[in-house]
């Protein structure tokens, strides 16, 4: 039993240091060419025992535009709540990214790996 304990183990770090390496691998180097925002709200609502409330939410939405090699990246960060703040990027600025499937990932100035939605990819002619 505790063999195969040790098997699986040894084969889940295997796994999850090959998606490390392809991950880290997958980087390109891009420049950052606008950061815009878009605010908006939504009403919601909630219903308990014959009374309702209405609140309003109020929304940002940064929308990031990275030029690379070939193509244009547009994506989005949302800031739901005062917790939420916008990454430490500079414009103008070469930027480090990642795309995987509907994310874009992007290191800001400290390094940190930060996760934007990938609204658009365009080729450049």
């Amino acid at each position: 039993m505790k063999r195969v304990c040790v098997c699986a183990l040894l084969i889940a770090m295997a796994t999850s240091l090959y998606a490390a390496k392809d991950f880290d691998s997958a980087w390109q180097a891009g420049t950052l060419r606008a950061v815009t925002s878009d605010t908006g709200s939504r009403t919601v609502g909630v219903l308990n025992q014959g009374h309702g409330i209405l609140a309003q939410h109020e929304y940002t939405v940064l929308h990031y535009v990275i030029d690379a090699p070939g193509f244009t990246y547009e994506a989005n960060q949302t800031i739901n709540s005062r917790r939420d703040k916008p990454y430490l990027v500079t414009v103008h600025a070469a930027i480090l990214f990642t795309v995987h499937g509907h994310d874009l990932s992007i290191k800001d100035e400290e390094g940190k790996v930060r996760k934007l939605l990938l609204v658009q990819k365009v080729a450049r002619q």
